[in-house]
């Protein structure tokens, strides 16, 4: 079986570095959003072992496409 995938997500704007994008860091967890994108639910994506951050609103087209490759390389089907 291949290794979980990691999320990615943006760092907070830091007030004192002037409000610019500070880059990309690991995140804890995918958002659900991105998991419906691929057409997994919640259920599915921890039988997978696929961490799942449920506070995370955001969706970010870059973790859709780890978790499609991700999913490609199970040969995954619902």
């Amino acid at each position: 079986m291949p290794s979980t995938p990691k999320p990615s997500v943006k760092k907070p704007a830091l007030i004192k570095l002037g409000g610019k994008d500070s880059g990309i860091r690991e995140g804890k967890g995918f958002s659900l959003n991105e998991l419906k994108e691929v057409g997994l639910d919640l259920n599915s994506a921890t039988r997978l072992g696929i961490p799942v951050d449920k506070r995370r609103k955001s969706s970010w087209h870059y973790n859709v496409e780890v978790l499609r490759q991700f999913l490609n390389r199970l040969k995954y089907t619902k």
